[in-house]
């Protein structure tokens, strides 16, 4: 019988084929993890996406993701930076461990853009500005990034490892194609995403400020999501030929 979790897994499988870093399509014992005395982390009350989205944010250097078969539990292994447990029933646990993926290698951009799989050619301008001047300030004729809930996870992926995390600050939000127009949240590229908040990759309460603009926000206790804010607000933006 496969049970919700397993199902719900197996979308997280799918959806990170084409990022960076894919998972394996089938749990792998923890048992043979613990052996290798990694070190662990532990979130309660998340789902197998974000737990995904912690694993791949973590950069950890032997990396696991567990999920609890019952308890809403997300367990990542494998980092000596992370804090040590002792797991009294392993079994537990359904754990995953990722593989290295050819589909996000070999790609082609131009200079200062990187391929991200399923989005473009992407680039972080490290520049604070208003979303009104950062319409205009995408470099080589790219616009800011617009996206779906498929790729969504790729694109977070790329901007912690390249600019979040080496900019060593706790909290980052960066400007994206993502605008209310009429009070209908559409994409640069003209998909409407819904306005629910905490539905789809919206933050847990957001969007819920009666503003137009719309952030891809890190914080230091929870994984990346998207925040409305003020269109004046200065950030650092996310570019792609799209």
């Amino acid at each position: 019988m496969i049970t919700l979790l397993e199902v719900a897994m197996l979308a997280v499988v799918k959806e990170t084929q084409g990022s960076s870093t894919k998972y394996t399509p089938a749990p792998v014992p923890v048992e043979g993890i613990l052996e290798v005395g990694a070190a662990s982390k532990n979130y309660s009350g998340e789902s197998a996406i974000r737990c995904t989205s912690r694993a791949v944010q973590g950069n950890i250097s032997y990396p696991a993701m567990c999920m609890h078969s019952s308890g809403g539990y997300c367990l990542l292994l494998g980092s000596a930076t992370l804090f040590n447990r002792t797991y009294s029933s392993s079994t537990d646990y359904n754990c995953y461990v990722p593989e290295k993926n050819p589909a996000f290698e070999g790609q082609s951009c131009p200079n200062q853009f990187d391929w991200v799989a399923d989005v473009g050619c992407v680039v972080v301008v490290k520049t604070g500005m208003t979303y009104d001047v950062a319409q205009a300030s995408c470099p080589g004729g790219s616009k800011l990034v617009s996206l779906t809930s498929d790729n969504f996870f790729n694109l977070t992926d790329y901007v912690y490892r390249t600019a979040h995390k080496p900019s060593g600050s706790s909290f980052g939000y960066y400007h994206v194609g993502l605008h209310r127009y009429n009070l209908v949240w559409t994409w640069r590229t003209g998909q409407v995403m819904s306005g629910v908040p905490g539905t789809g990759v919206w933050g847990s309460i957001d969007p819920n400020d009666n503003t137009d603009c719309a952030f891809l926000v890190f914080t230091s206790s929870s994984p990346s999501a998207l925040f409305d804010m003020p269109c004046s607000t200065t950030a650092w933006i996310v570019c792609a030929l799209q």
